[in-house]
């Protein structure tokens, strides 16, 4: 496998997210509108080209995964100063989860991958302080919130063993993306 966290017989944890209205990319869900979804997560054509950029990472995989496996949701955003954003991508299936918590990549405005996270879990808060020129991120891991900084390559990958953060909570002013709140509008669901 290429970085899936759940090991063959693992059950699921039961308490991970599941993204319901998965759709495939240039559609919407039956009963949904594009303005019922967090806007940031809403470009079909954006999510054709993850698509296919998803189906190149995982093509030794695809025969094994569910249509459920296949699905993604993502969230575009301006990660390093530039005028391009980056695209960050969150799988929710049991194939990409364990107990710990669910992969999520990050993107380059090329769909170029700058890092692979492992057990995580959504909300992630993306802050509003940079180390060497891209945004720091906040990720919920073991329990804690998690300290990513960019090391001027990629983030660390795995947030479980990143130092916990001083202040025990994100930024206030940061940007929650895939949040889980009642009052926040969810993320698109696409598939690949």
């Amino acid at each position: 496998m290429l970085f899936a966290c759940k090991q063959e017989g693992e059950k699921d944890a039961g308490n991970l997210p599941v993204q319901e209205d998965v759709v495939t990319p240039d559609k919407t869900s039956v009963g949904k509108t594009d303005t019922n979804y967090d806007p940031a997560t809403v470009n079909d054509a954006l999510a054709a080209e993850v698509a296919v950029k998803l189906q190149e990472l995982f093509s030794k995989e695809l025969e094994i995964m569910t249509s459920d496996d296949r699905s993604f949701r993502m969230y575009a955003l301006n990660m390093d100063q530039d005028t391009h954003e980056e695209v960050f991508v969150l799988f929710s299936s049991p194939y990409f989860c364990g107990s710990a918590g669910c992969n999520l990549l990050l993107l380059d405005d090329d769909l170029r991958v700058i890092t692979r996270f492992t057990v995580t879990r959504p909300p992630i808060s993306i802050e509003p302080t940079y180390t060497n020129d891209w945004r720091d991120i906040s990720i919920y891991s073991e329990d804690s919130w998690r300290a990513m900084t960019f090391n001027g390559q990629s983030y660390p990958s795995n947030p479980s063993v990143a130092p916990i953060l001083a202040s025990g909570s994100p930024s206030q002013i940061g940007v929650l993306i895939f949040s889980n709140e009642a009052s926040a509008l969810p993320a698109k669901g696409y598939g690949f």
